[in-house]
C-alpha cells in the first residue's frame, strides 16, 4: 500500500508539473537579460545533457526577476523531440518551439534560428550564451571537432557534423548585438585563436583551455552567476572551478575579448625575433599526444615566459593581465586521453588561455595559419 501511495503521489506531481508547462507568459517589455543554453547533445554526451537540463530546472529560483533562461535541447533519444524551452524564476516554463524533424544542431541555420526566435519572443537589454557539447578549440571541423557534434542519427556516436568557430562568430554577428558572454561548456575552447575570432561579438569568453568533466557545469550550483552584471561575468568561471576543485579539478578562465587586438599587437612584436618553430620545452600543455591528433594546447603565458627575456615578458604580461583578469586552475584535472598532460607543470607562469605552437611537420600548421589570429600575429 505504501508503494502504491508513493506511485500515486508521483503521478500527481507529474500532472501538476505538466500543468506548469506553457503557463509562462511572454514579456511585453524588454527583459534585463536572457541567457540561451544551446545544447548539442546528439553524441556521446547525450545522457549528460538530460542530467544538466534537470540541474537547471532545480535551480530556476536563482534566476533574477526580469530575466529568463532559454534552452535549446537536442539529445540522442529519438523519443524526445528537440525543442526550445523558456524558464523563469517561479519554476514555470514554456515551449517556444518543438521540431517535427530532427535538426542538425551544429548547422549555422539551426543556431541562427534559435537565437532569432529567442530574441524575437523575449527581447532583452543583455544576452548571454552557453555553448554545450564536445569541443576542440580552433581546430577545423571535418574530422577534427571544433564545437559540437551532431551525428544526425540520434545515436551516441561522435562522428558527425561539427561547427567551426568562424561559423559561430558569423551567426552571433548577424544577431546585431554584442553578447555579454559566451560560456563554452566544452573541452579546449579557451584559446587565443577562439577568443580573437569572437573579439567583436562577445564581451567575455568563459571556458577551459583543457578538458572539462563529462557532466560539465554544475548548473544547479552556478545558474545564478549566469545573470551577474556583465563586468562580473567572471563569477561563472570562479564558481565552476570552486565546485570541481574538490572533485577532480578543472582549469577555467574569463577572457575580455575586446582586449584581444592589443594582445595580438604585443604578441606579434614579441615573436618577431623568434624562430618559426620555437621550443616547447617546459611550456605548460593542457593535452599531450593523443589518438585524435589534437594539438597540445600550450598556455600562452607559460610559452612567452620561456621565450622572452624577463623585461620583455613583464611588458607583454601587462597586456595579458587586462585580457585575462581572472583564471582558476586546479593542480590536476580529469582526462579522457591516455596522456600524462593532465596536471600543472608550470603553475607560476600560467593564465588559463592556450595557443597553438607550430612544430615542424605538424599537419595542423597549414590550418592554423589560416586563422584570424595567426594572420594577425604571424603573417
Amino acid at each position: 500500500m505504501k508503494h502504491i501511495l508513493y506511485i500515486g503521489i508521483f503521478i500527481l506531481c507529474q500532472i501538476l508539473a505538466a500543468g506548469c508547462h506553457d503557463k509562462l507568459d511572454l514579456p511585453n517589455d524588454p527583459l534585463e537579460r536572457v541567457v540561451v543554453v544551446y545544447m548539442m547533445g546528439e553524441n556521446s554526451l547525450s545522457t549528460y545533457a538530460q542530467h544538466d537540463l534537470s540541474e537547471m530546472r532545480r535551480a530556476l529560483s536563482q534566476i533574477p526577476d526580469r530575466c529568463r533562461l532559454a534552452v535549446f535541447f537536442d539529445n540522442s533519444r529519438s523519443d524526445q523531440k528537440p525543442q526550445v524551452l523558456l524558464f523563469d524564476n517561479k519554476g514555470e516554463e514554456k515551449s517556444l518551439f518543438t521540431y517535427r524533424n530532427d535538426p542538425v544542431s551544429t548547422d549555422s541555420a539551426t543556431l541562427q534560428g534559435v537565437l532569432n526566435l529567442v530574441m524575437q519572443k523575449c527581447p532583452a537589454r543583455n544576452y548571454g550564451l552557453v555553448m554545450w557539447s564536445h569541443g576542440s578549440g580552433w581546430v577545423p571541423a571535418r574530422g577534427k571537432r571544433t564545437i559540437g557534434i551532431d551525428n544526425g542519427r540520434n545515436t551516441q556516436s561522435n562522428i558527425g557534423s561539427e561547427m567551426e568557430i568562424t561559423t559561430l562568430a558569423n551567426v552571433l554577428r548577424r544577431t546585431n548585438v554584442v553578447w555579454d558572454y559566451v560560456m563554452f561548456d566544452a573541452c579546449f575552447m579557451q584559446s587565443v585563436e577562439v577568443c580573437y575570432e569572437l573579439r567583436d561579438v562577445v564581451h567575455w569568453s568563459i571556458a577551459s583551455p583543457a578538458e572539462v568533466p563529462g557532466n560539465g557545469a554544475p548548473y544547479d550550483k552556478i545558474l545564478g552567476a549566469f545573470f551577474s552584471p556583465v563586468d562580473e561575468a567572471w563569477r561563472i568561471a570562479e564558481q565552476y572551478h570552486d565546485y570541481y576543485e574538490a572533485t577532480g579539478g578543472v582549469v577555467i578562465s574569463a577572457v575580455e575579448n575586446a582586449q584581444m587586438e592589443a594582445l595580438a599587437d604585443v604578441t606579434a612584436q614579441a615573436l618577431a625575433g623568434l624562430p618559426d618553430f620555437p621550443s616547447t620545452d617546459g611550456v605548460q600543455q593542457y593535452l599531450g599526444d593523443n589518438e585524435e591528433d589534437l594539438p597540445h594546447f600550450y598556455d600562452i603565458a607559460s610559452a612567452m615566459r620561456h621565450w622572452l627575456s624577463e623585461a620583455d615578458y613583464e611588458r607583454w604580461k601587462e597586456t595579458l593581465d587586462a585580457v585575462v583578469p581572472h583564471y582558476y586552475a586546479s593542480s590536476s584535472w580529469n582526462t579522457a586521453y591516455d596522456s600524462e598532460a593532465y596536471m600543472l607543470t608550470d603553475p607560476d607562469n600560467i593564465c588559463g588561455l592556450s595557443l597553438y605552437i607550430p612544430t615542424e611537420g605538424n599537419t595542423l600548421n597549414k590550418s592554423f595559419h589560416k586563422t584570424a589570429w595567426a594572420k594577425r600575429v604571424f603573417n
